[in-house]
């Protein structure tokens, strides 16, 4: 069953099959033996035979396949989140927690970036606010002004990484039809779901809606 990762949550997945297995209320404090008659990790290779055609073989695209330059709207992101990044670095007076938490928005950053730019606009947005409530005359607020400003100009549909998607449906003979492969995206932001979605619609003659 998938989960996020979490000790607990994976507690309380055990918790549902036998309330008694896990003693401790936050399901943390449990070890191996504790659960072991609940669960077996098997891998692909261990049903394979009986999975049979179910199972598809693993296809790997070579990187330079899914590679593209980004666009000059792109990079002034990226450039905006490295002089981000060079403050957080320069500042040695920060509490080392607070550091942390910095450095982890920062690579959150990056990674809503490449997932769409209203994902990461959205995350900028709220940390804002955040910010306005405590430390307006953070150096933060002000880089993350700029980098809101910038993503107010992006979409997803004029994105390098949109480009390379359609390329890739088309390159697998799917095109929006129902005789068309199936096809499973796993996106990891709820925004960049909704407007990835809103955005491959008119590229293929689709229906949607909010």
């Amino acid at each position: 069953t998938p989960h996020n990762g979490k000790r607990e949550t994976f507690g309380r997945l055990i918790a549902l099959l036998d309330p008694s297995a896990i003693p401790d209320p936050a399901f943390k404090e449990y070890d191996k033996d504790d659960i072991k008659n609940f669960f077996l990790m098997r891998f692909k290779e261990d049903i394979r035979e009986e999975a049979g055609k179910m199972l598809a073989p693993r296809i790997v695209i070579p990187t330079a396949d899914t590679a593209i330059p980004a666009t000059d709207e792109e990079e002034i992101v990226f450039e905006e989140l490295a002089a981000l990044r060079s403050a957080l670095i320069k500042d040695r007076d920060r509490p080392e927690n607070k550091k942390r938490q910095s450095h982890l928005l920062l690579y959150g950053l990056y990674k809503m970036f490449l997932s769409s730019p209203e994902a990461c606009l959205k995350t900028v947005e709220n940390r804002i606010e955040k910010i306005k409530e405590n430390d307006v005359d953070s150096y933060e607020y002000e880089q993350l002004e700029v980098i809101a400003n910038v993503l107010s100009n992006q979409k997803i549909e004029n994105s390098s990484r949109f480009a390379v998607l359609k390329k890739q449906f088309k390159d697998i003979g799917w095109n929006g039809k129902t005789n068309s492969p199936r096809i499973l995206i796993f996106t990891e932001y709820r925004k960049t779901q909704e407007v990835l979605a809103s955005a491959v619609a008119p590229d293929f003659q689709l229906k949607y809606s909010d």
